[in-house]
């Protein structure tokens, strides 16, 4: 697991040149931090301890979507 994560960080940091690299690295942070929220609900833990996995995990997603953007338009 913390060789996932390390990995999928180092992934969004080598995005910033290559696109692909911040579209796996996001997509792969995402599950993971998908996984952490569920964990909460799933234990009932307040809101606001799983609102730092569901920030970082919104985040992720969005870089996703905007890479994967920039990677369909520039054919």
């Amino acid at each position: 697991m913390r060789v996932a994560k390390l990995s999928a960080g180092g992934l969004l940091v080598v995005g910033i040149w290559i696109s692909w690299a911040a579209v796996v690295g996001g997509l792969l942070l995402g599950v993971l931090l998908s996984g952490a929220v569920s964990i909460h609900i799933k234990v009932r833990d307040p809101v606001y301890k799983a609102l730092p996995s569901l920030t970082f995990m919104l985040l992720c997603l969005s870089v996703d979507y905007f890479r994967w953007q920039a990677l369909n338009a520039a054919g």
